[in-house]
Order: structure tokens, then C-alpha cells, then sequence
């Protein structure tokens, strides 16, 4: 009935099962922090600005008590998640088209078009390193990001077009910093070929 989805560069507290259990919404995430620390923030809920861009609300920030507080969450990173079966079965599950990277806020988008909501539960933490996978701004992960933000705008964006072209080139200047504007670049003609069927999905 309820499915736990955890990235590999993941630790639990002992109780973070038994603490996130207590959710009763159709998902539930818990506090993230940094991998060697107890103050700094990695993740707690995501938002998603017109520019298409993610964000992690609290990411870098110091632990305080507004993060201790539980509460109702439009959209939630998949680093460390608890879900219900039927909200999986509801949203058709994550769109493998998308590979990785931002997947979790496509499903998190399709769930609040069906009138889910999911739950932030403070007291159940882990801690992330954070991109332990491919590394920080590397090529591949800069390609995809790059992509599926695009994506993220077809299927569930606004028309203030301005705004979308001014957060996406403010992020293409960020990956040009890093060496990556070629994957930026590609990442875009990617999501552009894929625009009319994203756009078709999001009806």
C-alpha cells in the first residue's frame, strides 16, 4: 500500500520509517540535511517557479524552527519519499522519458492537477551527499537538467514566456561558469524536439 523511494546517496535516522509511517497524505518527506551535518538544510519541499526552474526550499539555509514545523506541501523532492500506492497509480507513476533529474517534480505537478497534496514531516530525517552520482555540474547531468527544465514549462508552465527565457538563460550563464554551455545548449534542442508531445501531455 505505501512505497518508500530513497536516492543512493542517502542516510536514515533509526526512526525515519517510523516517523514518516505517521503521514497520511498521499506522500511524505521529511527533513534532508547536508551529508556531514546537523544545521545546514538539503532539502525539505520543492517549488517551482514560471521560469520552469526547481527550487529546494531551505537548501543551504541553517536549520531553524520554521523548518520544525509540520505542514501541507505542493510538491516534494524524491530524495528520500514515502507514497501511496494508488497516488502512484493515480499520476501513472514517474515518466521514464525524463531519465533523471526533475522527474519528481513532473509527477509532483501531474498529482497537483488531480488534487494531491503531500506532507512535510520535520522529525523524520536523513542526510544527503548530493550528486554523488554523476558529480556536481557534470556534462551528462547539466544536459538532462538542462532538458527537462524546458520540459517542466511545456507540459505545466505559464504563458509569460519572458519569464521562462529570462530564468533559463540566467541558469545557462550558471552552467557556462561550470564549463557546460554546450550541454546547455543541447539539453534545450532536446527539449525543443520533444516540445509538441509535451505539450500534448499536459492536457
Amino acid at each position: 500500500p505505501r512505497i518508500a523511494v530513497l536516492n543512493n546517496d542517502l542516510r536514515l535516522a533509526p526512526d525515519w520509517l517510523e516517523k514518516i509511517g505517521e503521514a497520511g497524505a498521499p506522500y511524505a518527506v521529511g527533513k534532508v540535511f547536508a551529508w556531514d551535518s546537523q544545521i545546514t538544510i538539503d532539502a525539505t519541499w520543492d517549488l517551482l517557479s514560471e521560469s520552469g526552474i526547481p527550487m529546494r526550499a531551505g537548501h543551504g539555509k541553517s536549520d531553524s524552527s520554521f523548518w520544525n514545523q509540520p505542514r501541507s506541501i505542493p510538491l516534494a523532492p524524491w530524495t528520500a519519499i514515502l507514497i501511496r500506492r494508488d497516488y502512484w497509480l493515480a499520476t501513472g507513476g514517474l515518466d521514464e522519458t525524463f531519465e533523471s533529474y526533475l522527474e519528481d517534480v513532473d509527477i509532483g505537478m501531474r498529482g497537483l492537477k488531480l488534487g494531491y497534496r503531500g506532507q512535510y514531516l520535520p522529525d523524520a530525517v536523513a542526510w544527503h551527499r548530493g550528486s554523488s552520482t554523476l558529480g556536481a555540474w557534470h556534462p551528462r547531468q547539466v544536459r538532462l537538467s538542462s532538458r527537462n527544465q524546458l520540459r517542466l514549462v511545456a507540459r505545466h508552465g505559464t504563458p509569460d514566456w519572458w519569464k521562462v527565457f529570462v530564468g533559463q538563460a540566467l541558469w545557462g550563464l550558471a552552467a557556462t561558469r561550470h564549463g557546460c554551455f554546450r550541454e546547455w545548449c543541447l539539453g534545450k534542442r532536446d527539449a525543443i524536439r520533444s516540445f509538441d508531445q509535451d505539450r500534448s501531455d499536459s492536457g
